[in-house]
């Protein structure tokens, strides 16, 4: 994978490298963008009831590494160990589970109004 220079991602509270982060060129940010046009197509061809399925695997595989994903936040952000597991971390498990249950209890609705009528129709949007 081509990238330019890496940047460190810091404990903030030791200045101790955690991490160096790949920082990609505007190439292969857009070979990758490009990429994700054919994966999306399969994702929007799934039922809504298959993507649910796989958004609520994510957010079960978050919880399991829950605290893991609290502590790197807490050297990174220097923030405390309950509002990273409890606010952010949890915040993102959140996410994924509020948007599997709206995939699944949205439906498609045909409103007549007066002489026109109008169809909605819900898909996924594609690579935004």
């Amino acid at each position: 994978m081509p990238m330019t220079d890496g940047a460190d991602a810091f404990d903030v509270f030791t200045g101790r490298v955690l991490a160096t982060l790949a920082c990609n060129s505007a190439d292969h940010i857009a070979r990758t963008v490009e990429a994700a046009h054919p994966a999306q197509a399969r994702w929007g061809a799934r039922s809504p009831g298959e993507r649910a399925l796989h958004l609520r695997k994510a957010a079960t595989r978050l919880e399991q590494e829950a605290d893991a994903l609290a502590r790197l936040v807490v050297q990174e952000n220097g923030k405390t160990f309950a509002q990273a597991r409890f606010g952010d971390v949890a915040a993102c498990i959140g996410m994924f589970r509020f948007f599997a249950d709206l995939v699944e209890q949205r439906r498609p609705a045909v409103r007549a109004l007066g002489p026109i009528e109008s169809e909605e129709r819900l898909c996924p949007l594609g690579v935004i």
